[in-house]
């Protein structure tokens, strides 16, 4: 018996990854934007980048997060977006993975600004693995015509995913007194 797999992605499913992804970036944009010497600070804590360059990462960072999270909704820049999200999260996790390796785990990881610190974890690391996927999908998912059910459920979907995307971010960032406490 012939199983034909379509390797197709329903439309629905890509609208909702660009959603969350759109999000997910542009709110850590936002963060950036409004803080941004706090931003180079963080960048300068990861020892990654040469302290003379730190000024034109942040900058580069801000463009490439704006561009893969607006540039998610124009078909033609839709795979360019997409693969610049990927690139972005990639460095992300391994700016993280690495200074993990070196025991640098005490460090602020700048994943909410005006937030609580959240130090650095393995589970940053898989968390932007995750969303890795989510910009694979949403760069190659076919676009949702018109703005219908399919509409409205994928923007309910990426609204809780943002919810449960926050939320764990919180709950990593309260990890150490967590552990303190239990430790009592």
């Amino acid at each position: 018996m012939d199983v034909a797999i379509d390797p197709t992605i329903d439309p629905t499913i890509g609208l909702t990854c660009r959603l969350l992804l759109t999000l997910v970036l542009g709110s850590a944009l936002v963060g950036k934007l409004r803080a941004p010497r706090q931003f180079m600070g963080i960048l300068r804590e990861y020892r990654i980048i040469p302290r003379g360059f730190t000024g034109l990462a942040v900058g580069g960072v801000m463009v490439a997060e704006a561009f893969a999270a607006l540039g998610l909704w124009w078909p033609f820049l839709r795979p360019s977006a997409s693969d610049v999200a990927v690139l972005l999260l990639l460095t992300y996790a391994a700016a993280i993975a690495a200074n993990l390796i070196r025991g640098r785990d005490g460090i602020d990881c700048g994943c909410s600004f005006g937030g609580a610190k959240e130090s650095l974890s393995w589970m940053l690391v898989a968390r932007n693995l995750v969303l890795m996927l989510v910009a694979l999908v949403a760069g190659s998912a076919e676009p949702t015509a018109g703005f219908g059910l399919g509409w409205m459920v994928a923007l309910a979907a990426a609204l809780a995913l943002s919810i449960c995307y926050r939320t764990l971010d919180l709950l990593a960032s309260h990890r150490p007194r967590l552990e303190r406490l239990r430790a009592v």
